[in-house]
């Protein structure tokens, strides 16, 4: 998992007042909220400086608006301050990155160790508490320079509502699925397809499968869980699919329905009939459950006897 870190520049500019800056609190806990629910980041949130001596608007500093935040809503502040506060920044940088970190700086942002931090480590999160819409962006990039020159350009994950945060889920997701194995897919279904089920007979399937089409299949199943995501958004009784989805002929199900059974997420018998294609041929067979606005898989692996073909 990766670790969270308040982004010093973007409370450069102080928020008008208590109510505006209790705003962008809610938002910011709910994206957090939502980032430590998908285990993507520890319940931990780095510092430049200590709460008590980072305002955020005249006459307010971070730990007093986090003791105003509990009157707005209670859940969400007790969230909030479970949320260990880790401070300085200079303290959390490994000896391996301490050179890169003294030598290098931000274009434009020198003074900020916190982004520079994040920046050169690839396993950190901004997270912009701020009024300053420049900050409104994710992720966002930062022209690295070492002795004045140019030396690369990094893209950071910046959080600052549940939106940006699930945005943030989807890219990582897509980052850690495209080079994870069967057995590590497996055991991580439920945080990188969360929004599908998988039947019981897929661990060993998946297993089975060849080098290509495990790639394949793992590209389909990311296309899946989006349309099981939006369908659940869209309280609609289908789903909208972005791709080929089929079933299968009366002859076929009439003559082979047996090979269509698969165990459920639940352990139970089920039938799945409607199909998506990978490569080489391969099959992924489904069924949708309307009253979850879910999709569970019960079936990855090669095609599987139609009546035409046999």
């Amino acid at each position: 998992m990766r670790e969270a870190v308040l982004n010093g520049a973007g409370l450069a500019v102080l928020f008008s007042n208590t109510n505006e800056a209790l705003d962008a609190l809610d938002r910011v806990t709910s994206g957090l909220i939502f980032l430590v629910g998908r285990k993507k980041i520890h319940r931990q949130l780095w510092m430049q400086n200590p709460p008590d001596e980072t305002d955020v608007c005249d006459g307010v500093n971070l730990r007093e608006l986090f003791r105003l935040y509990r009157s707005r809503n209670r859940d969400k502040s007790s969230f909030l301050l479970g949320m260990v506060a880790n401070y300085p920044i200079d303290d959390g940088i490994a000896d391996g990155d301490i050179r890169s970190f003294v030598e290098t700086e931000i274009e434009g942002l020198s003074d900020y160790h916190d982004l520079l931090w994040c920046a050169i480590s690839g396993t950190k999160i901004i997270v912009s508490l701020t009024r300053c819409e420049s900050w409104y962006q994710n992720p966002c990039s930062f022209r690295l320079l070492r002795n004045g020159s140019h030396t690369s350009t990094v893209e950071v994950e910046n959080v600052f509502s549940e939106e940006s945060a699930q945005n943030t889920v989807t890219r990582l997701n897509k980052l850690e699925i495209s080079t994870t194995s069967p057995s590590e897919l497996w055991k991580k279904r439920s945080i990188l397809f969360s929004n599908l089920l998988f039947g019981k007979d897929v661990e060993k399937q998946l297993h089975s499968l060849g080098s290509d089409l495990f790639e394949s299949a793992k590209l389909r199943l990311t296309e899946l869980d989006r349309v099981a995501s939006e369908w659940k958004k869209s309280s609609k009784p289908n789903p909208k699919y972005l791709f080929k989805i089929t079933g299968e002929s009366a002859a076929t199900m009439q003559k082979y329905r047996h090979e269509r059974v698969f165990r459920s997420s639940s352990g139970q018998n089920e039938v799945y009939e409607k199909h998506a294609r990978i490569r080489d041929g391969g099959r992924i067979h489904f069924r949708e459950i309307p009253s979850q606005s879910k999709i569970e898989v019960g079936y990855v692996g090669t095609h599987l006897r139609i009546v035409s073909t046999n």
